[in-house]
C-alpha cells in the first residue's frame, strides 16, 4: 500500500494534473496509486519534485512506507 493518493489530494492535484506535471498518463497515476504498477527511480524523483512544488515536503518513505510484519 502507498500514500500517493493521500499526498496528491493534500497537494490539491487531480490525477490528470499530476500526470501532466510528471509527463505520464492519468492511467499511470491511477495504477501507481492502486499499486498495479511500480515506479522507476526517475518517476519517483519527478513525483517528489512535483509534490514539493505544490507545498508537500515528503520523502520516498512517506509515499511508500515499509510494510510492518
Amino acid at each position: 500500500m502507498n500514500n500517493l493518493k493521500e499526498l496528491r489530494n493534500k497537494a490539491g492535484l487531480s490525477q490528470a494534473a499530476l500526470a501532466e506535471a510528471m509527463g505520464v498518463s492519468q492511467g499511470a497515476i491511477a495504477h501507481y496509486e492502486k499499486g498495479f504498477r511500480g515506479m522507476k527511480v526517475d518517476s519517483i524523483n519527478k513525483l517528489l519534485l512535483v509534490l514539493s512544488e505544490h507545498g508537500i515536503c515528503c520523502t520516498f518513505e512517506d509515499i511508500f512506507p515499509k510494510n510492518k510484519a
